[in-house]
């Protein structure tokens, strides 16, 4: 049983460090993307 808290608790951590990259991303590129999707209609179905 506590090898399975471990591993639970280590997915935890993974999962905190990806959310943070992936908010640090979102703030740097959500802007482009948004305007990139409206503004090309032809590829932003695609998209």
């Amino acid at each position: 049983m506590a090898s399975y808290q471990k591993v639970k608790v280590e997915e935890l951590k993974e999962n905190d460090e990806n959310r943070g990259q992936y908010a640090t991303f979102w703030n740097e590129f959500c802007k482009t993307i948004k305007l990139g999707i409206i503004e090309d209609a032809v590829t932003g179905t695609v998209i």
